[in-house]
């Protein structure tokens, strides 16, 4: 069927259950198959056991839920149902403008979202202004979009116990999070072989997202991004890139890769400064040009605390590295080893200014270590260089701010333990005496060092 609004079905105020039924082919402007909308009654309805495969909503235009449109309405739950190879400019498969005013939600559980499309954001779901909770086995496979490939939020988000794999955009592969205003909660879910053109392989957090006992792996953020003019931009976050506020706890990421941070991507600027906190996670495994598992680029602040950061590679900074200044740093009862670069440092890189485009930028990085230890860390490749597990680059302009308590740093095959200033001249203030017994930082510390 085709129409203006629900290409199959239009319900105005109606209480639906629909079992078993399939919709195919169907075109409209908003719902390609189905328009649901209710303004003056509370009702709560279902889908089960059905299938939405090929229909479509004007992709070419301004058309909206290539399957499903939900305008206004308390109260839909759908089960065991796949939403296949629908198309629409915003949201290829479902798009939510309003739902669960009150109490009700759009409950998405053991269902398939699969191989829609949009032009512009949400290629499985759009959610503008609902509450949407994806659970209990919901799988998002092989979307597309601009933004967000699998799903684009900027309401009210649960993701519980749910598959994100192989989904594409420019800007978050599966998920792009807009909004700051709303909760957005991501728990025991599995985000796997996604891509992003540019930033966040797997999510891209434009406002906040918490994250707990979740696995992001095989995620990647192409080192060909492109801006309007064609020009290459430096794309940052394998599984995600933070432009908002991100908390994690209990999560994994590994076999992620991106140009700039493996794993995280971490960004700021003069006009919003980033959030991020990683509690009880691994970070293993990663790759990149720069900083194999966190790259931090501009003003941020961001803490990690018990936590593991091994076996990450990149060209230059093989675990952590804040390129272009501004960053605060903050890493608690954690371990950094494994990691391998060929340039600057294995484990951890911060320093004074933009190190990328050797300019002062947003100022001197401010970095603490309490209760770290950096070893077993190591250069790739024969490299005649200088070469060290930590680097605090003084790069002209004074060099970082940093604050190091019971923390052990040694070096690791093919490298130095560490440097502070520049790497003509060390230099060991005093704050940072507790590096080594005789106040130096360089290759003769010893683990065996009394650490103060």
């Amino acid at each position: 069927g085709s129409g203006e609004l629900g290409g199959a079905l239009y319900c105005d105020s109606c209480l639906f259950t629909i079992d078993g039924t399939t919709f195919t082919n169907n075109e409209a402007v908003r719902g390609g198959a189905f328009y649901i909308s209710d303004k003056n009654a509370d009702f709560y309805s279902t889908i089960t056991s059905s299938t939405f495969q090929g229909n479509r909503a004007a992709p070419d235009g301004d058309g909206e839920g290539g399957a499903i449109y939900i305008d206004v309405y308390e109260g839909l739950t759908i089960t065991g149902t796949a939403v296949l190879s629908n198309a629409a400019s915003a949201g290829g498969g479902l798009y939510i403008n309003s739902i669960g005013l009150d109490e009700g939600s759009l409950s998405l559980s053991n269902s398939q979202v699969a191989g829609n499309t949009a032009v512009v954001s949400g290629g499985g779901l759009f959610n503008s202004q609902g509450w949407v909770r994806i659970m209990d086995g919901a799988t998002f496979t092989a979307n597309a979009a601009n933004s967000g490939g699998a799903l684009y939020n900027d309401a009210w988000l649960r993701v519980r116990d749910a598959g994100f794999s192989a989904n594409t955009a420019r800007f978050g592969g599966a998920l792009y999070n807009a909004t700051s205003e709303r909760s957005a909660t991501v728990d025991t879910s599995i985000f796997g072989g996604n891509r992003s053109d540019c930033d966040g392989g797997a999510i891209y957090v434009a406002g906040q997202i918490d994250l707990t006992a979740s696995e992001l792996y095989g995620n990647q953020a192409s080192v060909n991004c492109k801006d309007g003019s064609q020009n290459t931009i430096q794309s940052i976050g394998g599984a995600i890139y933070v432009a908002g506020q991100l908390m994690v706890n209990g999560s994994t990421f590994h076999d992620n890769a991106a140009f700039g941070g493996g794993a995280l991507g971490i960004s700021g600027s003069e006009s919003y400064s980033s959030t991020v906190q990683v509690t009880g996670s691994a970070i293993y495994s990663n790759s990149a040009q720069f900083a194999g598992a966190v790259a931090i680029a501009g003003p941020s602040t961001t803490r990690i605390e018990q936590s593991s950061i091994y076996s990450n590679t990149a060209m230059a900074a093989g675990g952590i590295g804040s390129g272009y200044g501004g960053a605060t740093l903050d890493i608690v009862n954690t371990t950094l080893a494994g990691n391998r670069a060929n340039s600057l440092a294995s484990a951890l890189f911060v320093a004074d200014s933009d190190v990328m485009n050797q300019e002062e930028s947003y100022g001197p990085d401010t970095l603490l270590l309490r209760n770290v230890t950096i070893a077993g860390n190591r250069q790739n490749g024969d490299n005649s260089d200088p070469f060290f597990a930590f680097v605090g680059l003084d790069n002209g302009f004074g060099g970082p701010t940093l604050g190091i308590t019971n923390t052990i740093i040694a070096a690791g095959e093919g490298e130095q333990a560490c440097l502070i200033g520049s790497f003509n001249s060390q230099i060991a203030p005093t704050h940072v005496t507790n590096l080594d017994n005789d106040g130096t930082c360089g290759s003769n510390f010893k683990q065996s060092d009394t650490i103060l």
